[in-house]
């Protein structure tokens, strides 16, 4: 299996500088305990589907990276490395970790704080990113039945999904004036703060439901709820893709005509 940890600190690796003005210049493991989006390589924002999450237990000292991972040229995954470890010492992050094939990483790096944005800058590089400090606060109101369609694409089809508290979806597509169930869809979904993944086993069209591509799959989004309102938006190669949903109390029989 491709080690993404390693790709992420060969991409995303920082200069070891000094703390720049930031608010907290030599931060504790307390401090960083928590869970984190990268969103950030060398002043780049990173599109949706590039950004990994990071969790640090100080507890513990456990220290996990999850990311979306490309298995061939039409499938992907979200995976989550296996546990490393991790201290702070005067505001130097230590990280020790074993990959999948065995081997050994390790990694050093200083780390700076400003309100809830942390900047890594990994030694002996001329890079650096940075990540946000996010929760699962907004998994209690994804929770439920959503009935929406993508709205960057022209005639597309209407949807529906069910998101369960245990981490999975079910999913219905448009179908001849109705909804069809997708019981191959498989779905599973995981949300840190407003980032929010979705994984499935089959697409049906991009949204328009004009093709099917079969295999594993693997989204990531930017969520925003408003009242019964929710929106994904993401940036992809080829522009912006968003989706529209409204919450419903009972699965609709048939899409909005």
């Amino acid at each position: 299996m491709k080690n993404f940890r390693s790709f992420l600190f060969l991409a995303l690796a920082a200069s070891l500088a000094g703390c720049n003005g930031e608010d907290n210049c030599k931060p504790s493991a307390a401090d960083i305990s928590g869970t984190w989006v990268i969103f950030e390589s060398n002043g780049v924002t990173l599109m949706e589907n590039e950004r990994y999450v990071n969790i640090f237990d100080h507890r513990s000292g456990l220290d996990i990276y999850a990311g979306r991972e490309q298995i061939d040229d039409t499938q992907s995954q979200w995976v989550e490395e296996p546990a490393g470890t991790f201290k702070v010492v005067n505001g130097v992050l230590y990280e020790e970790w074993y990959n999948y094939d065995g081997s050994f990483g390790a990694q050093v790096s200083d780390i700076s704080l400003k309100d809830d944005i942390m900047t890594v800058r990994v030694a002996d590089s001329d890079e650096w990113y940075r990540c946000r400090r996010v929760d699962e606060s907004m998994k209690a109101r994804m929770a439920g039945i959503w009935e929406g369609r993508s709205t960057d694409k022209p005639n597309p089809l209407w949807f529906c999904w069910s998101f369960k508290s245990n981490n999975s979806y079910d999913f219905w597509c448009e179908d001849q004036g109705s909804y069809a169930f997708i019981p191959t869809n498989n779905g599973k979904y995981y949300v840190y703060g407003d980032m929010v993944v979705c994984t499935y086993t089959e697409e049906l069209g991009g949204g328009d439901g004009t093709q099917t591509i079969p295999g594993e799959h693997c989204e990531c989004w930017t969520m925003s709820i408003a009242g019964n309102t929710m929106t994904w938006t993401a940036t992809r190669d080829y522009g912006v893709a968003s989706y529209e949903m409204t919450k419903r109390t009972v699965l609709p029989t048939a899409p909005p005509q």
